[in-house]
């Protein structure tokens, strides 16, 4: 079989949008995503066309020098980007596309490959030695009616929604218009130092202003008041039939009204009502089934499997830029953690 390969840098990402509408896509495969997040993962844009006569694959990635070296690495911007397939394309080329990717590395200066795999468009891999499971994310099924996923909400849910949509005070905003983005910026961020949140997930403004301005129309903020307080907001990311539960915020004040479950509860009506087939919320920190996986589960959300590939495509230079960094071979041979290794100095 032949198989042509295709690298798209920034300069033709325009000539690739038309493209992708015969792909099986989500935002995370967007040209407006990568160029979001190429400074966010310190790299440059390099996405990868895999394809024979029938079938094709399409990664959204991006490069990586590797410091004093003429080699790079490959990584999914922030997301799940993880691979997209042409519409009707073949399991067998599905199956086989990462072992097709890793072939054709071999003969680059790319040293390893990270792949963040989508949970719902990605989800019948198997498993291997650079095929690794990351826990659950889960999704709400929308190809429903809202009052038959309201009665599989969460008794606890249910209590809440009722006790805080009976508060004549309170009122959900379907900020169309991004009114209160600035609120929803110092919200979130507020609500990270709260958490005690990593350092990546302090997004700074210019990131956000960049964010709406690229995304434009498939971005949804709606945001919850108490009087004429703003107390909650989520922003949504929208494309094709999925929408994603992207960053959300509440405030310390606010969070006896449970503005995140009455923020949750409208998208879900709202989003059947628009013919969505998905509400993809995500998973527990770490993939974890911690407390805050259960309370995305409690919006009668399904588990879907969060897979990464993660794939060494020049072993000598990787092992050596470990063995340089003091790493030993059992750390350097176990790529089911920190991966690549390298990066973790």
């Amino acid at each position: 079989m032949n198989y042509k390969f295709s690298i798209v840098t920034e300069d033709d990402l325009s000539t690739i949008k038309s493209q992708l509408l015969n792909f099986d896509t989500d935002i995370y495969h967007s040209i407006e995503w990568l160029l979001l997040n190429e400074d966010l993962q310190e790299g440059e844009i390099y996405c990868i066309f895999l394809e024979d006569e029938k079938n094709c694959a399409f990664f959204p990635l991006i490069k990586r020098k590797i410091k004093n070296t003429s080699f790079f690495d490959l990584i999914t911007p922030y997301g799940y980007g993880g691979v997209a397939f042409k519409k009707n394309t073949d399991t067998a080329f599905r199956e086989n596309i990462f072992v097709l990717l890793k072939d054709y590395l071999r003969n680059t200066n790319c040293i390893s490959v990270f792949l963040r795999l989508h949970p719902l468009l990605n989800n019948n891999v198997k498993e291997s030695g650079f095929v690794f499971g990351n826990g659950v994310t889960l999704a709400t099924n929308l190809n429903s009616s809202y009052s038959d996923l309201y009665s599989k909400y969460s008794s606890g849910h249910k209590y809440d929604l009722k006790k805080s949509k009976k508060n004549e005070n309170i009122s959900i905003v379907d900020d169309a218009d991004f009114i209160f983005f600035d609120d929803f910026i110092e919200i979130y961020l507020e609500t990270m130092r709260y958490l005690q949140a990593s350092d990546f997930y302090y997004f700074d403004k210019e990131y956000f202003y960049k964010m709406k301005e690229l995304l434009a129309e498939e971005l949804k903020l709606v945001v919850v008041k108490l009087n004429e307080q703003v107390i909650g907001a989520s922003l949504f990311m929208l494309h094709n039939n999925i929408i994603q539960y992207h960053l959300s915020g509440t405030t310390v004040e606010g969070k006896k009204y449970q503005p995140s479950k009455l923020i949750l509860d409208y998208i879900i009506d709202w989003g059947i009502s628009q013919g969505y087939s998905f509400l993809h919320l995500g998973g527990g920190v770490g993939g974890q089934q911690d407390a805050l996986y259960k309370f995305k589960k409690g919006f009668a959300a399904d588990d879907y499997s969060f897979y990464t590939v993660r794939l060494i495509t020049n072993i000598t230079a990787y092992k050596q830029l470990c063995l340089d960094l003091k790493f030993i071979e059992s750390e350097i041979d176990n790529i089911s953690n920190f991966f690549p290794l390298y990066r973790k100095a």
